[in-house]
């Protein structure tokens, strides 16, 4: 059994042994796109496992839109891809760099939300119109925009 395990590692071995390096395509896509096409394909993954059904119903293929958006194919991006893969190091360097970018629209969409959650507890029980009752049928328009500040509607008569 021991002789089995030891040819077996043999074998493996030395079969990674010819393991060819892929070379770098004509078109490779750099560094910093690729991270941009990369946190695109993240999000919209995101997105679809969130709601894929409102995804489909607008048609959009998100592959397509991220190529297009990009201004890369399928084909470059799949070389670029196998690339960047067969580098390990620098694969992993773009990947920690599209970690970074997801945390920081997670913080920047954080803070939008906690603004907007203030602002809406702020007016909470509140009356958002101070300007007075508006009846259609009685409306004077002078009142309205006396309580409009900077408003450029003029409300004097003509001048003749």
């Amino acid at each position: 059994m021991k002789k089995l395990i030891f040819i077996f590692c043999a074998v493996l071995l030395l079969a990674c042994q010819d393991v060819e390096k892929v070379p770098k395509p004509k078109n490779l896509i750099p560094e910093d796109k690729m991270v941009e096409v990369l946190t695109d394909f993240a999000l919209f993954n995101a997105a679809r496992s969130y709601n894929l059904r409102q995804l489909q119903q607008t048609g959009v293929n998100p592959a397509e839109f991220i190529y297009t958006k990009h201004g890369i194919d399928s084909l470059q991006f799949l070389k670029s891809n196998e690339y960047y893969i067969s580098n390990i190091e620098e694969y992993q360097q773009i990947f920690d760099s599209v970690k970074l970018e997801l945390e920081a629209l997670k913080t920047h969409h954080d803070s939008i939300l906690k603004e907007y959650r203030k602002q809406m507890e702020s007016v909470k029980g509140k009356k958002i119109w101070t300007g007075g009752d508006l009846d259609s049928l009685n409306f004077k328009s002078s009142n309205f925009f006396n309580n409009v500040s900077g408003s450029p509607i003029r409300t004097s008569k003509k001048e003749n």
